[in-house]
């Protein structure tokens, strides 16, 4: 997950203030029924009936958390759905049930913002997948944090500026990492006493993805989204779907698979419709409200910091006119390869008619040579999400198809 943090919470803050004005929304796909099934969760992205997950390109779901071995359970909404990390993550505010307390607290790295909290061994329930027992990280600002005299926290055990303090600021009540990997590689501190320490912790200590523990639908999930007009969607509903090959909905057909080298990453070919292609590290990231990438010889103009009923849009690009782009997915060797086609538009008024769907929002990208495929990617396809170690029809993860 790239953008969540900073830019990204004034981009929700500028969607709900639009969508306070009364705006109705363009007219979009209707919500389709979609798969049924134990293995299914749905993914919505209506910020008209959400509580926090009312940022535009977010899409969330439900997950039920249990005391261990136990029927002592609470359901949480507003979820992040994010192939680009790996693990659950709840705000200690949603928490509603007394959790086994442990002294680990764990740092976890995001593009736009980092996740403080301590680390919890709940039961996971996805859909109506039996439980499961994993580590989980319960984000929580104040845990463990020293104050001086004055009352303000003495330093960031984190050392960054933004870490993420409430549902509110970050949009959501937990996000749902279930990408390519079963464990997080987070940095972990032992807080048993104060200031805390770094500390290493064996793999089954850190915070894993519960897909991976599941007993059958374990070698990865597909993201099935609706297509999005480019007039934008107030709405989308779409799913989640546990395992590859494991029941008769998760059965793939058609599709190009992308093995990816050990950090998940695969070979993205920008061909700019002038000038030269360029070679980039390509990632899937649903986390991602918009489609990050950047070529010097574009010049592609960004949004404003001060238009009129907008805070600041300057990460996203706001060409005077819809541009038209093709990028070549490749894995590492060359073959197969998937051409895209994409197109970048100026999002503000898709959001000023109350769009949350919207499938032309581009920005520059977060890190020189990375092309983010954000969740506008996702429209309109089936993204398989292939497990590290785990075999499927598909072969052995980590890969991605579509």
């Amino acid at each position: 997950m790239i953008l969540r943090g900073g830019s990204a919470v004034l981009f929700g803050v500028a969607l709900a203030v639009l969508l306070g004005c009364g705006n109705s929304g363009s007219s979009g796909p209707s919500s389709p029924s979609g798969p049924s099934g134990p293995n299914v969760l749905a993914i919505t992205i209506d910020p008209s009936s959400a509580a926090v997950c009312t940022f535009a390109n977010e899409p969330c779901t439900h997950v039920t958390i249990c005391q261990p071995g136990t029927s002592h359970c609470q359901t949480i909404a507003d979820v992040l759905v994010d192939t680009g990390s790996s693990g659950l993550r709840i705000f200690a505010s949603a928490v509603t049930i007394t959790l086994p307390a442990i002294h680990l607290g764990e740092c976890m790295y995001f593009g736009g913002a980092t996740d403080w909290g301590r680390v919890h061994t709940v039961d996971v329930v996805l859909g109506g997948e039996p439980a499961v027992l994993v580590p989980i990280q319960v984000i929580g600002p104040t845990f463990a944090v020293q104050y001086t005299s004055a009352g303000q926290p003495a330093s960031n055990i984190c050392g960054v500026a933004v870490v993420d303090s409430s549902p509110v600021q970050a949009g959501f009540n937990g996000i749902l990492g279930i990408g390519l990997f079963p464990f997080d590689g987070g940095v972990y501190y032992n807080c048993a006493a104060l200031p805390c320490t770094a500390v290493a912790v064996s793999a089954s200590q850190q915070v894993q993805n519960p897909v991976g523990l599941l007993p059958v639908d374990n070698n990865g999930v597909l993201v099935a989204l609706p297509s999005v007009p480019t007039s934008g969607s107030p709405s989308l509903s779409g799913s989640l779907i546990l395992g590859i090959g494991t029941a008769s909905n998760n059965q793939p057909s058609g599709v190009t698979v992308l093995p990816t080298n050990s950090l998940g990453q695969i070979v993205t070919r920008f061909h700019p419709s002038s000038g030269v292609s360029t070679q980039n590290v390509g990632i899937f990231d649903s986390g991602s409200s918009a489609m990050f990438f950047s070529e010097s010889s574009l010049s592609i103009p960004l949004c404003p910091s001060n238009s009129p009923n907008f805070p600041d849009l300057s990460f996203l690009y706001c060409p005077a006119s819809p541009l038209h782009f093709s990028a070549v997915n490749t894995e590492l060797s060359g073959s197969p390869s998937s051409l895209v086609s994409f197109q970048i538009a100026d999002p503000r008024p898709l959001l000023q008619s109350g769009n949350a769907a919207i499938s032309n929002m581009g920005g520059p990208t977060f890190s020189t040579g990375v092309f983010d495929w954000g969740l506008p990617f996702f429209f309109g396809r089936t993204v398989y999400v292939g497990l590290s170690g785990q075999t499927s029809v598909l072969g052995t993860g980590p890969f991605w198809a579509y």
